[in-house]
């Protein structure tokens, strides 16, 4: 059914780097999950989105929610208005797949950090970054059990644990 594929689209493009949920998606479009499913692995297959596994055991991972991007910012432009955060994480996500083994944390209070590579560095992605955005993630990766951790932002903060988008 192309018309509920296209609403499926439309309806991710809302929810670039955020977690989906399929039963959610399956209600608004009034179809199956299973067809959810379908429909998001043959997005997959052809290279419009990437969903992200979070980082936990095996049995949480495949019950868990997985967050969405697209692997082109423009598709999901053209499809759909996308804030300037959720662009910045796509963009972020888009240059570190394929070079790192990449999840995303949550702890039971449901604070994430963005991304989790290679089981030992958090990465949180923010616009523009603070002391604040800092000491939380901190907190997070320590409960985490990582020991690096930096924030991704897209303005020049002179902070220690603070990147550059473009570093990246």
């Amino acid at each position: 059914d192309i018309s509920s594929l296209r609403d499926l689209l439309m309806l991710c493009t809302q929810r670039v780097g955020q977690k989906l949920n399929i039963a959610n998606l399956a209600n608004i479009l009034k179809i199956s999950r299973q067809k959810v499913y379908s429909y998001l692995e043959l997005l997959q297959m052809t290279y419009v989105i990437k969903l992200l596994p979070q980082n936990s055991s095996l049995d949480n991972k495949i019950s868990s929610d997985q967050k969405l991007f697209f692997v082109d910012n423009g598709i999901a432009n053209t499809l759909g208005e996308i804030s300037q955060g959720s662009q910045l994480e796509n963009s972020v996500y888009m240059n570190l797949a394929g070079r790192y083994d990449i999840s995303f944390y949550q702890n039971r209070s449901g604070g994430e950090i963005d991304f989790v590579l290679n089981n030992k560095i958090g990465l949180e992605v923010k616009a523009a970054p603070s002391k604040q955005d800092v000491a939380t993630l901190k907190k997070r990766a320590d409960s985490a059990g990582l020991k690096d951790f930096y924030v991704v932002g897209a303005t020049f903060m002179d902070l220690k644990d603070v990147v550059m988008a473009w570093d990246c």
